[in-house]
């Protein structure tokens, strides 16, 4: 039987399309073609860290043999059933079945019953272990010794190292094991995707087979029995196969059809029109069905031959571009618009769309998943392109309908997810457009996230709905979105919704979410939560509409500040899917944050509070509870009730529109006029540095009034209460897992005008102006245990509501000018001139023209962005730490958040670099103030009773003293599990912050209370170093982040252990006598510090790639394993170039200068395409190197604009046309490591000496940078002409007179300096030599003024003078 089931197999094998050489292969074999794979045979699979295998540990999930919890591994063996796999080849598709488990392998390492999982095998390149794995996205990760307790993980982590390089060997087959079986739902997953491709072939309408004979040839009852299975598939190849025949094509007149264009690789998305890099442009993307996705077919001259139209811009696709991924652009019409062709593309349905003898393999329109239409050749297979008849899909957009549920509330869109919520219509997200399809089902659009459609997903009571691609067929395994039952959309009496074509699996209200019932008495009318009804409404204008029909574009208003962005389309009309992560602005006074996107019709004025968060003080145990997740508060909705302008057409436009940021005042602005110019609007906006309130002030000057709508929402996703409308103002509050939170606006508007308070929200008429003032407020103070303050929910409203009160007393003049005195005091510190301003391009046409041509980047308006950004970093630090009680470090997105980004590393405080790199601009930039926050949380933290950092630095290691931080964190002091005991010394990179701010401030009050802390974090180092056989400290079972490898010795954990202790004894030193840490108590830690390995090892190593023609010394990143993966974002074996000063490119002994040749060599072996803030870092790292030009580069890279609002790895860094750094997704960090590394290119002082013009890019030639500060608080201002420096001055901002040392041009001189006295330096002719002795005397104090001569003078001009007897620079 055996012997015949093997032939069967073979037989299979040549059915499948395996060659006979896979099922009769030899036993014993390696692996190392995957045409030697049998679907006969079972393997063991393994790496450098052992094995697979099922354990009795760890019953659901594949396993590791190096598992610390896998207590049954045993040895390798050949003959385990448990160390058995079947890797399964179907249809041309692996699947992976463990024979121990007798399941197969989710993509998420589980074990499943049903097989649905398919695993992709790709080469790595290594001999010896040549195959990596992914099961869907994920990659199998094996753990060394020391990871995670499985051995084995199955996620994101693909980067090649000794986890996932994996061998395939052949193993034993016992008779007994039944790895035949497991075949058969793997075939019927065959068979049903054949027969689905049928079925789908039956609905093509264009370029397309007759499949009807086909589908009546199906057998009424589905083969079941392998055998039956193997010759349906057969046959049904056979069928496929006639289907695609380049003969007797149907569908091929498109002439005046309006259509859908999907994809067939992108198979969800759809072709759109966007604006791209500033201009309008093919995209793509899964809200296919709606109006901007349809296109016009309009026959050109020939055959075939098309002008392709939007249909809802009449905007026409142009020519084929000249290089590859720049988007095919729209042009605005026909005499402009290029012919296609559109022919059969070799698949039944598809087609090609392509220019006649336009460049070769470069000619066909062909979809990108980052947002885009390219082009390439025609046999890709996303050239080739499926079309669908839009005419009754947008037909059905002239029609709207609310869904009510019999047991309460109405059928909504929350973003994506679809809910039961509300008792009334409360926007478009409650409105849907249904069309019925020609096989009579049903399916629905939502009307505000238009262009997708209603999906359920799941089974009874766990189903829940959301809103999917159409492109999903009907004979989707995952998603249902077509839709049959008793549905009557006449109103004439309730409905019960099923899936399409099943007997009783109904829609059924389960809490807020729409679930199934499969029940026959949810159809039977009687069920309140299966009853819905229809009813057809005409939505009011401010639901149904975004914005007014016509905007006309202002000019830059003349009254905001050099720098400021400001742009003149309202965002929904920009055509972008995300507008927050693209246009939204930032205020904020380091307590409140709130952005605005300047829309006119509808005004949202989106907020957050710096501490409110999900999650509380554990350590994993659930996200609730631990880490948790940065929270949008909600938004207060502003909506012009005045009907002055025109929703349907253009006859009442909205006039000179223009909506800006002004960065130095901390002001955000809109200004627009009326149709017929009588009326001037302006809205001015400011989170109030004084005030704790954001102020909206709308004004109407001219003969319009003011009549708008004001009203709250909460964000849904934080339980907030009902609000409350009462006496013009409105309210709610909630609580999350540990903070309690309220918030609260009031309205106010000029004499004469009326305020009408109802449960809808705020409605003021005939107004000249309108105030709304907002407050929020949460419970959270990190100075008491728990980081909860005590007030109750009553004392955080009375907060709330005295601040409003408070704000509400003064005049809008009064609070505009306070707010704008503080904010700007601290953006005036520092100004940097390599431009003159101001471009009269609007920030979007500034960002496109510069990336447009690399010649762009050398003009004015090139160094006015680039100085505009630098600005913008020291606003963004300004306007998230301003107000310093609160003791909160910012997080991944700053305070700025419009969602529940649970998607995006939680917006957390992940410290492996983001939360430092937040910071690196406070002190350089003469902000140190704003590095507070975070400090002072650090210190509130690591000193509080019952630290959650104690317990965890307990947790990584029993019996440990001290404190460590994890690399997820929240305000709270929460963490996820993820490597905490791999990375280890986090931790002293906080305390190293600590002693940079000291080192910036001489603050010797603030270095008391911080050295204590430090000491604590070097005790925790002391607790998990061990002496090597070289005598020297050592952190084992380290990851290097995050490039891995496991249980290592890594240059980071070694360089940021070591500079933690570094600075704790120099902190020490510099207190004396006055340190709270006691001389015994140091003593404890001398050994430690004076062997301990500084982690600054040299390899030789040669990336590729680079101009090198042999391997150059570089940093290593392991003690014990070699460089790789030069392509990698981060740079964490290169901190002891920067942030850390353990290499200097001012070394003068030879080791020294080795060790900064290695680390210079080591940043151009970083070459990747890169995430936003590795821009950031790179900056810094290259300004240190004293490389002016790549730093610059970098800043440049920084600044090229990013398409994608998703999570991207490398390719997509950059930025938005808000200026938000670019990960992608947006993440702070960037912006605030350019600013930083920007401050490092004109000033250096981490050697104790004030470094003038350090890496000065040679294309910034003339400029002048004032108010950068020093360490030993020094304020410094430089000019320079012709890339030399001119002139600095350095201002001692101490009661003290003092030395200070000043490099220039390779040359240090030493000057004396005089308590808070400025001295002056000119550097025309370079560095002045020959004056030991030099300060700067007050102006009241000069009697007689001599040159160096001897000849008295009556003034003093630049150069080196006697005066009272000194030597005086001037």
């Amino acid at each position: 039987m055996k012997r015949f089931s093997l032939f069967l197999f073979a037989l299979f094998a040549l059915l499948m399309g395996v060659p006979p050489q896979a099922a009769l292969a030899k036993a014993g074999d390696v692996v190392t073609n995957l045409s030697n794979l049998s679907n006969s045979k079972v393997y063991n699979i393994k790496s450098v860290r052992g094995y697979l295998l099922y354990s009795a540990n760890y019953t659901d999930k594949l396993a590791g043999s190096a598992g610390s919890g896998v207590k049954d591994a045993g040895t390798a063996s050949a003959t385990a059933a448990a160390q058995q796999f079947a890797i399964y080849t179907v249809g041309g598709k692996h699947f992976l079945y463990s024979v121990g488990a007798k399941k197969f392998v989710s993509s998420n390492g589980n074990y499943e019953s049903t097989p649905n999982t398919e695993l992709s095998i790709t080469a790595t390149g290594n001999a010896n272990n040549p195959w990596l794995f992914k099961l869907g996205s994920n990659t199998i990760n094996m753990q060394a010794k020391g990871g995670d307790a499985a051995g084995c993980v199955v996620n994101s982590w693909a980067t090649a190292d000794d986890g996932n390089r994996l061998t395939i060997v052949e193993a034993t087959l016992d008779e007994a094991t039944d790895i035949e079986s497991p075949m058969v739902p793997l075939l019927q997953n065959v068979y049903n995707g054949y027969v689905a491709q049928l079925k789908a072939a039956n609905g093509m309408k264009y370029f397309y087979h007759d499949a009807s004979d086909a589908i009546n040839s199906l057998p009424a009852t589905a083969p079941a029995t392998k055998a039956e299975l193997e010759t349906a598939i057969a046959n049904l190849q056979t069928k496929i196969e006639d289907l695609n025949s380049a003969e007797g094509v149907l569908g091929t007149d498109l002439n005046g059809k309006t259509l859908f264009i999907g994809n067939l690789q992108h198979s969800k998305m759809y072709v759109s029109a966007q604006v791209w890099n500033g201009y309008d442009a093919l995209g793509s993307d899964e809200s296919g069905w709606q109006l901007n996705h349809a296109w016009v077919f309009e026959k050109a001259d020939k055959d075939n031959t098309y002008y392709i139209k939007n249909a809802e811009s009449g905007m026409y696709i142009g020519a084929i571009p000249g290089e590859n991924d720049k988007c095919v652009p729209l042009v605005a019409d026909k005499a402009s618009a290029q012919v296609y062709t559109v022919a059969y593309a070799g698949k039944n349905g598809y087609c090609n769309i392509y220019v006649e003898g336009g460049t070769a393999n470069r000619n066909a329109l062909h979809m990108v998943n980052w947002n885009g239409v390219v082009r390439w050749e025609t046999a890709a297979e996303a050239s080739k392109f499926r079309l669908e008849d839009a005419t009754d899909v947008l037909a059905a957009y002239n029609k709207y309908y609310t869904i009510k549920v019999a047991s309460g509330a109405y059928l909504n869109a929350e973003d994506n997810n679809v809910v039961l919520k509300g008792s009334s219509v409360a926007g478009l997200n409650y409105c849907w457009h249904v069309v019925k399809m020609a096989d009579g089902t049903y399916r629905f659009i939502n009307a505000k996230n238009a262009g997708k459609v209603l999906a359920s997903n799941g089974s009874e009571g766990d189903a829940r709905a959301t809103l999917q691609s159409p492109a999903l067929t009907n004979y989707d395994a995952t998603y249902t979105t077509y839709f049959d039952g008793s549905i009557k959309l006449d109103g004439s009496g309730v409905s019960q919704v099923k899936l399409a074509g099943s007997a009783n699996n109904y829609w059924n209200k389960r809490g807020d979410n729409l679930g199934l019932w499969n029940n026959t008495a949810a159809g039977s009318g009687n069920d309140a939560g299966s009853n819905f009804t229809f009813v057809e409404v005409q939505p009011s204008d401010d639901i149904l509409y975004a914005e007014y029909n016509t905007v006309q574009p202002g000019t830059r208003p003349t009254d905001i500040s050099k720098y400021a962005l400001w742009y003149n389309v309202p965002v929904a009309k920009t055509g972008v899917s995300d507008t927050w992560m693209e246009y939204a602005l930032p205020l904020g006074n380091g307590q409140l944050g709130a952005t605005i996107r300047g829309g006119i019709f509808k005004d949202e004025l989106q907020f957050n509070e710096k501490t409110l968060w999900q999650g509380s003080t554990g350590n994993g145990g659930g996200e609730n509870n631990s880490r948790g997740w940065y929270q949008n508060f909600g938004s207060v909705m502003v909506t012009d009730m005045s009907k002055a302008f025109s929703f349907a057409d253009d006859t009442k436009p909205v006039k000179d529109y223009v909506r800006y940021l002004d960065i130095v005042n901390g002001v955000g602005g809109v200004n627009y006029k009326s149709s017929d110019d009588a009326t001037t609007y302006s809205r001015r906006y400011f989170t109030s540095a004084t005030d704790k309130v954001l102020v909206a002030h709308y004004e109407a000057k001219g003969t319009d009034k003011l009549n708008l709508k004001v009203t709250f929402m909460p964000d849904n996703q934080i339980g907030a209460g009902s609000v409350t409308y009462a006496d013009g103002g409105a309210t709610f509050s909630g609580k999350m897992t540990l903070v309690s939170y309220n918030a609260a606006y009031k309205v106010l508007a000029s004499d004469g005008a009326t305020i009408k308070t109802d449960n809808e929200g705020i409605h003021v008429s005939g107004a000249e102006w309108v105030n709304v003032f907002l407050a929020a407020a949460t419970d959270f103070d990190a100075t008491k245990a728990g980081c909860k303050s005590g007030a109750s929910a009553d004392d955080i409203a009375a907060t709330v509501q005295g601040r409003l009160t408070a704000a509400t007393a003064k005049d809008y003049t009064t609070l505009l000018n306070d707010h704008v005195a503080k904010f700007s005091g601290y953006m005036n510190r520092a100004d940097l001139n390599i431009a003159e301003a101001c471009t009269d391009k609007t920030t979007e046409e500034l960002l496109t023209y510069y990336n447009a041509a690399a010649a762009n980047k050398s003009t004015a308006d090139a160094y006015y962005l680039e100085s505009l950004y630098f600005q913008y970093g020291r606003y963004m630090t300004v306007a998230a730490n301003l107000d310093g009680s609160i003791h909160a470090p910012s997080n991944l997105q700053g305070i700025w958040n419009d969602r529940s980004n649970t998607d995006f590393w939680h917006c957390d405080i992940h410290a492996d670099i983001n939360v430092q790199m937040n910071y690196w601009p406070a002190d350089p930039t003469n902000l140190s103030e704003m590095h507070l926050p975070f400090l002072y949380n650090i210190i509130d933290l690591a000193s509080a009773p019952n630290s959650p950092w104690v317990a965890l630095a307990q947790k990584v290691k029993k019996g440990a003293k001290g404190w460590t931080i994890a690399v997820e964190n929240n305000i709270f002091g929460g963490t996820s599990t993820w490597e905490n005991s791999n990375m280890k010394a986090l931790g002293a990179w906080y305390c190293d912050h600590l002693w940079r701010y000291y080192k910036y401030t001489l603050d010797r009050n603030f270095l008391k209370k911080a050295l204590p802390v430090m000491y604590q974090n070097a005790l925790f180092t002391k607790s998990i170093a061990t002496k090597n056989t070289d005598g020297q400290y050592v952190i084992t079972g380290e990851w290097s982040p995050e490039h891995g490898e496991w249980n290592q010795i890594t240059a980071f954990a070694q360089q940021t252990a070591y500079q933690g202790l570094k600075d704790l004894f120099e902190g020490y030193a510099e207190l004396g006598s006055e340190s709270p840490v006691t001389a015994a108590e140091m003593a404890e830690l001398e050994d430690l510090y004076n062997n301990f390995d500084k982690g600054v090892w040299v390899e030789n190593y040669n990336p590729g790639g680079v101009n090198w023609s042999e391997a150059k010394p570089c940093i290593s990143e392991w003690k014990n394993l070699p460089l790789s993966d030069p392509d990698h974002r981060h740079l964490s074996h290169l901190m002891c170039l920067y942030p850390f000063n353990q290499v200097s490119a001012f070394a003068t002994d030879a080791d020294s200068v080795k060790q900064f040749q290695a680390a210079y060599n080591g940043m151009i072996a970083r070459k990747g395409d890169v995430t936003g803030w590795s821009m950031g870092w790179q900056t810094n790292t290259y300004a240190r190197c004293l490389d002016g030009d790549k730093a610059h580069y970098n800043l440049q890279r920084a600044l090229r604009h990013s398409t994608s609002y998703t999570i991207a790895m490398g390719g997509q860094g950059g930025c938005y046309y808000n200026l938000f750094d670019a990960h992608s997704p947006f993440q702070i960090d960037g912006n605030y490591g350019c600013t930083s590394g920007v401050a490092e290119m004109l000033l250096q002082s981490y050697d104790d000496v004030i470094t003038i013009l350090p890496a000065l890019p040679s294309s910034w030639k003339n400029g002048s940078v004032k108010g950068l500060k020093a360490q030993g608080n020094y304020t410094v201002d430089e000019e320079w002409s012709e890339g030399k420096a001119t002139a600095v001055r350095i201002t001692n901002n101490l009661d003290v007179d003092r030395q200070v040392s000043v490099r220039y041009d390779n040359k240090v001189a030493t000057f004396d300096i005089s308590a808070n006295a400025t001295l002056d330096i000119d550097l025309s002719a370079g560095l002045p030599t020959g004056v030991n002795k030099v300060v700067n005397v007050p102006v009241s104090t000069i009697k007689t003024i001599y040159d160096l001569s001897g000849r008295r003078v009556n003034k003093a001009e630049k150069g080196v003078y006697i005066i009272n007897g000194q030597k005086v620079v001037f």
